[in-house]
């Protein structure tokens, strides 16, 4: 009870003194910022009213002291658009009074910013009236400094709302540490995590240190559900890997972690024989980390070919998919997948060759049988083609069908395959031989044309 009493009063203490301090400096902040705009707004009055010019152009005359150039340029304003009086965005005659001269080489002036004075009107050396444009020193010496006195402000003012600002940002870092530190003592694992990731959003400068806390936090709180339930520690893991801010090297650790309880699910279902589902768990095992298996053990391929095995039994076609994908994850699997391949593609060949006569037979190398029984039905269908008696007739197709109906089911029952469905057929004690009418088939072979 005396714990919790302490902790309630820590956070009240953090979540009051931090948050005071805090609120006192943005109130600063926040009257800083006015005074800024309202010195921001007077300095562009007077900025408007008296435009600052960037100036450069062609140097065509100048006195002796360089009092003033006479130009071929241009003039752009620096703080207002193009259309402010006095701009030149075409070349034309210009006068720079007291110009500065680390903006003069050879006969060429480069942007030297100069306040303008008056537009004037001249004659060229033809009679003809030209335009002038005149610029210098602001001509009004008190708006000067005091536009001088206004940007020194300015800058002042930015300055220290720039240093408020940082101490706010780090007693809001300090504040959630704390919350965070204490939830984390509490064993309240989520909000620890959740505060630590504020902390972060705050100031990103500690990176690596509260990323390697997340994770083990992460991992603490995935502890409360083992190891009677994986997927939910799984779950806690995979939400820490998709927080912001975290570094490269915890999201491959978060990625490890999640790769060993998808293996050890596996493991559990291969112990179990459940080996699709333990395939589904390898498979996403591998794809958060593809070395969370030891070097001399490819469980994913093990699972694959128990898994054939067993499907082989129901699902012959799947379980020669897995039977193939065993032996190309795994050489040690290569051997003993394609003869088991190779039996059950032999059996079904021989299934479908037991259709015709003798020819299933001998793919097992019954020869005699199989002449046999081809030279039976050969006669007994020929006895019934050529008497001209219909119930004769019909005496021999059914002889021809008996023979038939036994070589097939002879070639069941010496064929050497796993498959089980005809492993049972073949296996029962059939024996047909005594079903065959003998007489109808002689009566077949002596059948009086």
């Amino acid at each position: 009870m005396q714990k919790y009493l302490l902790f309630f009063f820590l956070m009240f203490a953090f979540n009051f003194i931090y948050p005071q301090d805090i609120d006192n400096l943005k109130k600063e902040v926040e009257a800083k910022e006015f005074n800024l705009s309202s010195k921001a707004n007077d300095l562009s009055k007077l900025e408007l009213k008296y435009p600052l010019f960037k100036i450069t152009g062609e140097i065509k005359d100048r006195d002796r002291e360089l009092s003033f150039i006479q130009l071929w340029g241009i003039a752009y304003p620096v703080n207002q658009d193009f259309n402010t009086y006095g701009s030149l965005i075409q070349n034309g005659n210009i006068i720079v009074q007291n110009p500065l001269k680390s903006n003069m080489q050879y006969n060429y002036y480069t942007e030297g910013e100069h306040y303008f004075i008056e537009k004037r009107y001249s004659k060229n050396t033809f009679g003809g009236d030209v335009v002038v444009f005149v610029f210098g020193d602001i001509p009004d010496k008190e708006a000067s400094v005091k536009m001088e006195n206004l940007r020194n402000a300015i800058s002042t003012l930015k300055s220290e709302i720039k240093s408020m600002e940082t101490r706010i940002s780090e007693l809001e870092y300090l504040s959630v540490i704390k919350k965070a530190e204490h939830f984390s003592e509490n064993k309240q694992y989520q909000n620890s995590i959740d505060s630590y990731v504020e902390a972060l959003s705050i100031n990103i400068s500690d990176k690596k240190g509260l990323s390697q806390i997340i994770f083990n936090l992460s991992i603490e709180q995935s502890k409360e559900f083992q190891p009677n339930d994986l997927n939910n520690s799984i779950e806690i893991l995979k939400k820490s890997l998709l927080l912001k801010y975290i570094d490269d090297e915890t999201k491959m650790k978060l990625k490890n972690q999640i790769a060993i309880h998808y293996k050890e699910i596996a493991n559990t279902c291969m112990n179990s024989n459940n080996y699709k589902e333990a395939i589904i768990s390898y498979e996403k095992a591998v794809s958060y980390d593809s070395h969370v298996f030891d070097s001399n053990e490819n469980l994913l391929a093990k699972s694959n070919y128990l898994l054939g095995i067993e499907e082989l039994d129901y699902n012959i076609p799947n379980g020669m998919i897995n039977l193939t994908a065993a032996s190309n994850l795994d050489n040690s699997y290569k051997i003993k997948s394609l003869e088991l391949l190779s039996s059950y593609k032999r059996s079904i060949i021989h299934s479908y060759l037991s259709i015709i006569p003798g020819l299933g037979e001998i793919t097992q190398g019954e020869f005699g049988t199989a002449l046999i029984n081809i030279g039976l039905m050969g006669i007994a269908v020929y006895g019934g083609i050529q008497t001209k008696d219909k119930n004769n007739s019909q005496l021999c197709y059914d002889a021809a069908g008996l023979v038939y109906i036994f070589s097939i089911i002879n070639t069941i029952s010496i064929r050497n395959t796993y498959n089980k469905q005809f492993e049972l057929l073949g296996n029962r004690d059939i024996s047909i031989y005594p079903i065959i009418n003998y007489k109808n088939i002689y009566f077949c072979i002596n059948v009086k044309l």
